[in-house]
């Protein structure tokens, strides 16, 4: 892995040391927060993604496909977007797709206040396994 998602751009990230992309993907993953436990204090974002997606698969699922928006002015996101996707896609097991819009100027993204990503994912797997 190398050091994309722990420092892009000088913006501050979530999760301790690490990526807003990741921390989009693990909430939309498990609908959780990463954990508290004081043994994930200095992890990076790709760290907790890893687990994330091991517990996914421990319960039963494949993880199909991802996708995940950036909605802020920065970091501007087009020259490495195809350095993104590699990453996330080689983590998660799946295609990762990373795009990325402004607000025009709205809201806290819009005053380069902070940045915002959405994420969504095609689960496939037992059911059953699941509840």
């Amino acid at each position: 892995m190398n050091k994309y998602l722990d420092h892009l751009s000088g913006l501050s990230m979530t999760l301790a040391g690490g990526g807003f992309l990741a921390a989009s993907l693990i909430l939309m993953l498990t609908g959780a927060a990463p954990p508290a436990d004081p043994a994930w204090a200095d992890a990076s974002g790709v760290s907790f993604l890893e687990e994330t997606v091991r517990l996914v698969r421990a319960a039963g699922w494949d993880i199909a496909n991802v996708a995940v928006q950036v909605v802020g002015n920065r970091p501007v996101m087009a020259p490495r977007r195809a350095e993104a996707e590699r990453v996330l896609s080689a983590v998660v097991g799946a295609p990762v797709s990373v795009s990325a819009t402004s607000t025009d100027g709205l809201g806290f993204p819009g005053r380069t206040e902070g940045v915002a990503a959405v994420a969504s994912a095609l689960l496939t797997g037992n059911v059953a396994l699941s509840r």
